[in-house]
């Protein structure tokens, strides 16, 4: 803001600094006793000007002599976007108003004017003449979008003539087949829990620092705008895209959309085919949509939609999910990293530092490497550290956390992105404050680059598609929570042209990697399962699947008689049916119970409860020369054994077990566990320091059996929720010799007892099961 009271020389000197001015691109000089004189040296300023976006001269009674010379500087200006020449409604007397010579003037450069959005001319003097000059003018100007000129019926006929004409603009593009990049991108913090995440969101978001945030529960997921003032902003609450992305398209030239170029070491070549578009009836959207002819207040209303459309034409939304860091998540999480967006790993550089934490902070970085590499080989990683006003003030030195993060990295993660043009040395990495806000402006134009050069960004999608989008969401509005794919949404859907079934699932595919709602395609049902929220959905999830020392309150369990089940689940990963509709408030505890079982996160127990993996805390130390049985080893080490496979290899045995003999006898721990299946004794072993799991079995007539159980369900595991993207190498023991032999070495040799006689593993053959059939077909076939 600047506000400046006329004095002749002050104001000369200014005027001459305006014109040559590079930086300010706001100016406002309202009520400033500027007059005609001053506002002629103002339109000579404005002439030589080529940054200020923004002017109000509002109040200043510039009179015809200064609009007409304004009025010239508008018809060279290539700048000025906002111009407020409007006057008083009560100050008649108080100087010369703009009368039609004025707006006759302003008319004229309208015409050829290609930069102006926003002109307010009223309480001016402008009559019949002038407000007839710029209804012509408007038919040449395809730029401006909001106007005002008066509270009087000539005025509001323009003022209404403009609207109406980005109307049938906006109507013609709704029935169009016209496609646009999307523009919006996916952006997931992930780390170790207390890095700073949460911290470095609400940085972004340019919220202040709360040194007490309470630690996240899951994932919490906000949206966020990039601006032109390159900080990003909250989107507008409206929520009806199509209209949106429509009036985007009005004003976007050629259909054109910015991409920006990225500093990075990488290329990411992904490319996802766009679908056939074809005509689509407007009539079926929903009615929010439709426009009548507006008047008044209500034609400002609908013009700043179509303003924020167009100041948004080069902006991105982007859908920002932080993870929670701490490892009882990290099962769960597997379910909702996507295969393209932009990541962002933030880690303590104290931790780093610190000998005594070292070695814990670069396991962590590791795993959520790998864990990326594994789910989204392509996109781009950005590596944050915090707390550097703590590194500045202990005189560490930036270079030798570098030379770590280097070592951790080299050969494996070539698509980490190298700040460019940083305030700091030549890193790997981003240091920030969140607390001293240092370094944040450099890193959220980091992330908005490298959203902008993503092609998944970039892919064209039509407005059918978001036609489609905005029906099935609005259904949220019918209280739904989720919807079904097979009947609800193919007749969404239908009912707007899209009848092809392949059509309709690449869309959701889309709406899912971007955040808009969650749509699982692992097995047939999960992919008949559409949800509305994703937060509402994660939400639930967390109340269950927590840490119970940070996130839980036991006095709730206490005053509804709980306590002891809350104790026994965060303790020993067993939850009962009243704990579940206690936290769950007897809503949708079905389907939460039966997604958590089909993502392989909960496994019926007994008739009265269920086991929840990732929850068992007990860690088995008895050296492994203690349990009986001959090994097979399932060796992840030449890639990466994440978290949540040996848990949900525990569900499966677990379910499969509940289903036969029940699970009386069933030792569990975090690491390892013993459990009854119709062919012997499953003892299972994870060791993540060699990243292995190992089956131990000990009737020799199960052995092959047993090990095509166990192999089946890693695939299914590796298929259902690892994005195929875990490998590892498989070995059997020679009962003879203990010695560990590759799987496809002994079969050759028909290495009993895991081989018959006829190189099949076990006494007969297994048949393995596809891994997309639902999971009662999947156990069933064991």
């Amino acid at each position: 803001m600047c506000r400046y009271k006329q004095n002749q020389q002050s104001f000369n000197k200014f005027v001459d600094e305006l014109a040559q001015n590079k930086t300010c691109t706001v100016l406002d000089m309202k009520l400033n006793c500027i007059g005609p004189e001053g506002a002629v040296s103002l339109g000579r300023a404005l002439e030589r000007n080529t940054i200020l976006r923004k002017l109000d001269l509002s109040l200043n009674y510039i009179g015809d002599i200064g609009a007409i010379a304004i009025a010239k500087a508008l018809e060279c200006n290539t700048a000025l976007v906002e111009l407020d020449l409007s006057c008083d409604p009560y100050g008649y007397g108080l100087g010369p108003m703009i009368d039609n010579a004025g707006a006759v003037a302003i008319a004229k450069a309208l015409k050829t004017n290609t930069t102006l959005e926003v002109l307010f001319l009223d309480w001016n003097d402008i009559g019949t003449e002038g407000c007839e000059a710029i209804r012509e003018a408007l038919e040449y100007n395809h730029t401006l979008t909001i106007l005002r000129l008066g509270d009087f019926k000539i005025a509001e006929e323009v003022e209404g003539a403009l609207y109406e004409k980005h109307q049938r603009r906006l109507l013609d593009m709704l029935n169009s087949d016209t496609k646009a990049p999307l523009n919006r991108s996916r952006v997931m913090f992930v780390g170790q829990g207390r890095a700073g995440k949460s911290a470095t969101v609400r940085s972004l978001s340019l919220e202040g620092f709360v040194s007490e945030w309470n630690s996240t529960a899951g994932v919490d997921i906000k949206e966020l705008r990039t601006s032109e003032n390159k900080y990003w902003e909250e989107p507008w609450c409206y929520r009806d895209f199509t209209t949106q992305f429509a009036a985007r398209l009005v004003f976007t030239p050629n259909g054109v959309t910015r991409k920006s170029q990225l500093p990075s070491s990488q290329n990411n070549n992904h490319q996802v085919s766009a679908a056939e578009t074809v005509r689509v009836d407007y009539q079926t959207v929903p009615s929010k949509n439709s426009f009548g002819v507006l008047k008044g207040p209500d034609i400002m209303r609908e013009s700043s939609n179509f303003f924020d459309a167009k100041r948004s034409i080069d902006s991105l939304t982007l859908s920002l999910w932080d993870f929670g860091g701490q490892e009882v998540f990290y099962s769960m999480h597997h379910l909702f990293l996507t295969k393209s967006g932009v990541y962002v790993v933030v880690f303590d550089m104290r931790e780093l530092s610190e000998p005594s934490t070292r070695t814990e902070a670069k396991t962590y970085l590791l795993f959520w490497l790998r864990s990326i590499k594994l789910h989204a080989p392509n996109v781009s990683v950005l590596l944050v550290g915090t707390f550097l006003a703590d590194i500045i003030e202990e005189k560490c030195n930036l270079q030798d956390i570098d030379k770590i993060l280097r070592e951790l990295t080299k050969l494996s993660f070539a698509e980490i992105v190298i700040p460019a043009n940083f305030e700091h040395e030549d890193l790997i990495f981003f240091p920030i404050d969140n607390k001293e806000k240092m370094g944040i402006a450099s890193l959220c134009d980091a992330i908005e680059q490298c959203a902008r050069v993503d092609n998944s960004t970039s892919r064209e999608v039509s407005v059918r598609w978001m036609t489609f989008l905005d029906s099935i969401l609005g259904q949220k509005e019918n209280q739904k929570a989720y919807l079904t794919f097979s009947d609800e949404v193919k007749s969404l859907g239908t009912n707007l042209g899209i009848h092809s079934v392949s059509e309709q699932e690449e869309a959701l595919t889309l709406f899912h990697e971007r955040g808009f709602l969650i749509h699982m395609t692992s097995t047939e049902i999960l992919k008949n399962i559409v949800v509305l929220n994703p937060q509402w959905l994660i939400g639930a999830l967390s109340k269950v699947i927590c840490d119970g020392s940070i996130h839980i309150n036991i006095d709730q369990f206490k005053e509804v008689g709980l306590e002891e089940d809350a104790r026994v689940t965060y303790e020993k990963g067993l939850t009962s049916r009243d704990f579940l509709d206690f936290v769950w408030k007897s809503d949708q505890v079905e389907f939460f119970i039966d997604l958590m079982k089909r993502t392989m996160l909960l496994s019926k127990w007994d008739r009265e409860s269920y086991l929840i993996p990732s929850l068992l805390r007990d860690t088995y130390v008895t050296p492994e020369t203690d349990i009986v049985g001959l090994r097979c080893v399932f060796d992840f080490s030449a890639s990466f054994l994440p978290n949540g496979v040996f848990q949900r290899l525990v569900c499966l045995c677990v379910e499969l077990s509940s289903r036969n003999f029940g699970n009386t006898h069933s030792k569990l721990y975090e690491n390892f566990a013993a459990i009854v299946l119709q062919q012997g004794m499953v003892r299972l072993l994870e060791t993540k320091e060699t990243q292995t799991v190992t089956l131990y079995v000990e009737d020799d007539s199960a052995a092959g059996n047993l090990l095509t159980i166990i192999q089946s369900m890693l695939q299914r595991v590796n298929s259902n929720v690892m994005g195929t993207g875990l490998t590892w190498e498989t070995y059997v023991e020679n009962s003879n010799t203990n010695e560990l032999i590759r799987l496809s070495e002994a079969q050759p040799r028909k290495l009993p007892p895991w081989f018959n006689s006829d190189g099949m593993l076990g006494t007969k053959k297994t048949e393995i099961p596809s891994q997309s059939v639902d999971l009662d077909t999947f156990l069933g076939s064991l």
